[in-house]
């Protein structure tokens, strides 16, 4: 009798103790914008984050923009970070 007592009471501490911190802890808000900061690139680097030739017309670059911003979308499972990148990338190019 006293080994189900104990077995009743180590369940009930343990499911006790998982309770407490399940609540203590919230599902994590993640930000939506990257926090650090996105270096300054020269239009070399721009041109191999969007996978760009050497003379890219205003087209190929629009294009390659969109389809790697497409793939990398926060709103579809990306990185924040990588969107961010391609978009800082295509700025430069713009430029």
């Amino acid at each position: 009798m006293s080994i189900r007592l104990a077995t009743a009471a180590a369940i009930g501490l343990s499911t006790g103790l998982l309770l407490r911190l399940t609540e203590s802890k919230s599902t994590p808000q993640w930000p939506r914008k990257y926090q650090g900061d996105i270096p300054k690139m020269s239009k070399k680097t721009a041109k191999m984050i969007l996978n760009l030739p050497q003379f890219p017309t205003q087209a190929q670059t629009k294009a390659n923009y969109r389809a790697l911003l497409t793939a990398n979308h926060p709103d579809r499972g990306g990185s924040v970070y990588l969107s961010q990148l391609i978009t800082e990338a295509f700025r430069e190019m713009e430029k």
